[in-house]
């Protein structure tokens, strides 16, 4: 049994209403730039683990902690790829991006070579502009640019009787 205040919610959730207002957003232009750049971020994410992999398993030196990190990370990934099929599902692969470079970070520092370091600095171009478009193009196009270059003042001001159209 739900409390009112939590089954209204979910009766909005569940209503035709939101199923057309998620189904008019996967057609915007944010949608469209960041299922692409996802698409692309996870394929680089890929590629890095099959090189990551054959260097693992050519090394002559044994490192049981990289080999049980990698072996997590990959756990990680396949669960976190499971949930991307749920809504709001793939918040996760954010987390598990963060691992990702986490362990990135150990191996570069036990098997430091010129390959590596490239293929280190190929995230720059992939996440760079990932986070360029969520902080700079999300942060004008859905806020006010009072939020910007106003006051505190002048931002509460205008915050006073707001009201969120979708509910």
């Amino acid at each position: 049994m739900l409390l009112p205040s939590i089954a209204s919610k979910v009766d909005m959730y569940n209503s035709s209403e939101m199923t057309e207002l998620y189904s008019e957003r996967t057609k915007s232009f944010f949608h469209t730039v960041t299922a692409t750049f996802n698409y692309f971020s996870r394929f680089y994410i890929f590629f890095l683990i099959f090189k990551i992999k054959k260097m693992l398993k050519d090394c002559s030196v044994e490192t049981p902690e990289l080999n049980s990190l990698f072996n997590f990370v990959l756990l990680f990934f396949s669960i976190t790829f499971m949930l991307t099929l749920f809504p709001s599902g793939g918040r996760f692969m954010t987390i598990s991006t963060q691992m990702f470079f986490f362990f990135l970070i150990r191996f570069y520092v036990h098997f430091k070579s010129n390959t590596l370091q490239k293929y280190i600095l190929g995230f720059v171009p992939v996440y760079s502009f990932f986070i360029l478009f969520n902080v700079v193009y999300l942060g004008f196009i859905l806020t006010s640019s009072k939020i910007w270059y106003g006051n505190i003042f002048w931002i509460i001001y205008e915050g006073m009787g707001y009201k969120f159209i979708y509910f």
